[in-house]
């Protein structure tokens, strides 16, 4: 009896499903978690760097790949491809289980790769006729079009009958979902499972935030494409609830070119799932210009020379007192990172410097507010904060742990190196904390008014060698005046 592509794709992992590393939680119910009150309301704001960088996102290793070859004709479309398979793994090879026995743990199995010759939505993209209005809809409304392009399968009658296609919230993105009579779903979007409610019974959201390649590698089965884009899935979470109710097949879909990733589910089954994505296109009328990671656009970095810590340190009585102050209380509460302070503020000469410390912080965070001109709201730190004529935190100075420490920013390319040793990355930072994202692709609007925001401040995180500490800098006057602050950094002779 012969066998399609996905019965192919299924019995070829050399490790049972039972053995594999679960799923994460799904994106959907990450994104629930942030929902606000309102069309288009940006997500809170983001997080101080030092804050990024502690929590950073969990990513399962998994072992060597296993590779098959799925090359569609032109007159088969991808999900009906003929499958290739290559020959069984060593079993003498680390991670190789033999007949009979089990893998002792998650980190020993091999993910099955599967590579498609051409991705779905190389072909030609869909009529604007072809798609429901509610796409169009959603898609026009999400904060994210500007960088994440509509996608919608090809011929959705056949994919499940009596479905019914709807809006689903998603977070700043956009979202759609068919509901069904009856079957497995979700009693509400991105609720609690449900055995015979058919709520979003399958669909695809355009997620409202940046796509991240770790989002791929921790799911046990994947999917790669000619064009450079990749695709994760398994079971959303877990394998199934207390009452027996089966979660769907949840997949991650980065699609080249694009700033965000997809997530693609079913609670029809794996088959289900792939052949919904071997359907996806593009549609006419509603895409997004091409978006090219910031590390991937072939940057070098600047050589500095001798840096200004390399020279004699300031005394405190070269030094603010805020500065000072927030030094020693976060010394005090357990910090231990070395002062460094700037020995003059350039273009923000006159600045009044203001402690930012909060009361669980172990690092010292330091600001300067002038009495107008783009900056933050006086308690914030992220992107839903900024403001056009505040003057509010337009310089900024903070400890935080060691980029290298980081994954995000290892994935970003050193922009300034010195003669020391020393390395910074300097961009914009919605582009920094976004993962590469380019600012001017970004969808930033004031959370009370709407309005697209005027200006975003451009960020510096700092390494130097000896230290155990990084240091975060930022600047709403331009990157010339970011590096600037940079060439301007001293030591500070100073103790608790």
């Amino acid at each position: 009896m012969s066998t399609g592509p996905i019965d192919e794709l299924r019995a070829s992992n050399p490790v049972p499903k039972s053995a594999l590393p679960e799923a994460p939680p799904g994106m959907a119910q990450r994104i629930m978690s942030k929902r606000r009150a309102g069309r288009g309301a940006v997500s809170a704001g983001w997080p101080g760097w030092a804050v990024a960088l502690a929590t950073g996102l969990l990513v399962v290793a998994v072992g060597g790949s296993w590779m098959f070859l799925l090359g569609p004709s032109e007159e088969q479309g991808a999900d009906t491809a003929p499958f290739t398979t290559g020959s069984s793994p060593d079993s003498t090879q680390p991670g190789s289980t033999q007949p009979g026995e089990s893998t002792s743990t998650a980190l020993e199995s091999t993910t099955t790769l599967a590579v498609f010759e051409a991705a779905p939505w190389s072909a030609a993209p869909l009529g604007a006729a072809d798609v429901p209005a509610v796409l169009a809809s959603e898609w026009a409304a999400a904060d994210n079009r500007g960088w994440c392009s509509a996608l919608f399968p090809a011929d959705p009658d056949s994919l499940a009958s009596g479905a019914t296609v709807r809006a689903r919230y998603a977070g700043g993105g956009w979202g759609i979902a068919w509901d069904l009579p009856s079957g497995p779903g979700r009693y509400s979007d991105g609720g609690e499972y449900c055995p015979d409610c058919g709520g979003e019974a399958f669909g695809i959201i355009g997620v409202g935030f940046a796509a991240d390649p770790a989002d791929i590698e921790i799911w046990p089965e994947q999917v790669d494409w000619s064009d450079g884009s990749v695709a994760g899935y398994g079971y959303e979470g877990v394998t199934a609830t207390d009452e027996g109710e089966t979660p769907p097949h949840l997949a991650y879909v980065h699609v080249s070119g694009q700033g965000c990733n997809y997530n693609v589910w079913s609670f029809l089954g794996e088959d289900h799932l792939l052949t919904l994505m071997s359907r996806l296109r593009l549609v006419e009328g509603m895409q997004a210009p091409p978006v090219v990671p910031v590390g991937q656009q072939g940057i070098v970095a600047q050589p500095m020379g001798d840096p200004s810590w390399a020279g004699p340190a300031l005394t405190p009585g070269d030094v603010p007192a805020a500065l000072l102050n927030a030094w020693r209380s976060a010394n005090s509460a357990g910090g231990s990172c070395p002062l460094l302070a700037f020995d003059d503020l350039g273009a923000a000469a006159g600045a009044v410097l203001r402690s930012r410390n909060g009361a669980d912080d172990l690092m010292w965070a330091v600001s300067w507010d002038l009495a107008e001109g783009p900056g933050r709201n006086a308690s914030g730190t992220g992107n839903s904060e900024y403001c056009a004529d505040c003057g509010w935190s337009v310089v900024g100075l903070q400890a935080s742990l060691l980029p290298s420490q980081d994954n995000s920013l290892a994935r970003l390319p050193v922009t300034h190196t010195w003669s020391d040793g020393s390395r910074a990355w300097v961009m914009s930072e919605g582009t920094m904390l976004s993962g590469g994202i380019p600012d001017e692709l970004m969808s930033y609007v004031d959370a009370d008014s709407g309005q697209p925001l005027v200006s975003h401040p451009y960020r510096a995180v700092l390494e130097v060698p000896g230290s155990e500490c990084g240091y975060d800098l930022w600047s709403f006057l331009g990157e010339e005046h970011v590096e600037y602050l940079l060439q301007h950094l001293r030591w500070v002779e100073v103790s608790t």
